[in-house]
């Protein structure tokens, strides 16, 4: 689930990284931090990244998907 605050945003907004993945974690209370990260291209929030098993359920992401979003992002009102 997309947090309800994410869904509406009505301007432009800068917030920490870790927000977002907070966020995120609260509006799914199954998924656990190491499930969930947020990536960034110039200073912009690109994509939140969940981590699924082949049948849908949360679990870990692996390795290879890195915490590469960190500090202060924007990120650009819902069109």
């Amino acid at each position: 689930t997309v947090p309800e605050v994410f869904r509406r945003l009505a301007r432009d907004i800068r917030l920490e990284a870790d927000v977002v993945e907070e966020a995120f974690l609260e509006a799914n209370p199954a998924l656990s931090p190491e499930g969930v990260v947020v990536t960034c291209k110039g200073g912009m929030v690109q994509e939140v990244r969940v981590c699924l098993t082949k049948t849908l359920e949360f679990r870990a992401c692996g390795g290879d998907v890195g915490r590469v979003c960190r500090g202060v992002v924007g990120m650009e009102a819902v069109r």
